[in-house]
């Protein structure tokens, strides 16, 4: 029962560093049990496509975000 995710995403992980969509994140609808989400993103298109998606299971969110690596 995972409850707890961190996740990095980078230029060393193409698939989420170049989607603003929510495909990415809809594995993670699955995980019913995800509460808490510390996420490390290079670009704010994949937060906002990941709030879409399972924004209201999640208790806390903490994020970091460095639009200047992503360019």
């Amino acid at each position: 029962m995972l409850k707890k995710l961190f996740l990095q995403n980078s230029n060393h992980s193409p698939f989420l560093f170049t989607f603003s969509g929510t495909n990415p994140w809809l594995k993670l609808k699955e995980w019913t049990n995800l509460i808490e989400l510390d996420l490390v993103s290079m670009r704010f298109a994949n937060i906002q496509s990941l709030l879409k998606v399972i924004g209201c299971q999640l208790e806390s969110l903490t994020l970091e975000v460095d639009e200047e690596q992503g360019k």
